[in-house]
């Protein structure tokens, strides 16, 4: 195996490897807000951006990746703008989900909070603090 080849393999092994670390940062977060429904700390603006965010790295990963097709497909000329577009798609798949499930509790309490003409604070001290 030649020294390009095995720095091209271990570029796509660091990205796979970071893909997996970020998608992993959120997941804790996620599975918190799915068990107990508390949102309050969290702000609907900023998860609201990245998941925005999130689907404008895919947009881009699934555009590169596609133009690989066109130009004929992945060579050693390529390989490394190949790698990087798919851990790129792989790592905002995963952090756009999780963010995603973060932002629907969010936006699901605050409306049922604004029913209800309380803070989300109150509503949520109303219907899961006193159980």
């Amino acid at each position: 195996m030649s020294a390009a080849n095995i720095l091209t393999w271990s570029a796509f092994a660091f990205s796979l490897l970071g893909a997996a670390i970020a998608i992993f940062c959120y997941m804790p977060g996620a599975l918190k807000t799915l068990k107990t429904n508390d949102t309050r700390g969290i702000s609907e603006w900023m998860f609201g951006l990245t998941c925005f965010g999130c689907l404008i790295w895919v947009i881009y990963s699934i555009l590169m990746l596609s133009s690989f097709g066109a130009s004929g497909g992945v060579n050693s000329e390529n390989w490394s703008g190949f790698v990087g577009g798919f851990a790129t798609l792989i790592s905002n798949l995963g952090l756009g989900s999780f963010g995603g499930v973060i932002l629907y509790k969010k936006i699901k309490n605050l409306i049922a909070s604004k029913k209800e003409g309380l803070t989300e604070d109150r509503w949520y001290k109303k219907h899961y603090e006193t159980k």
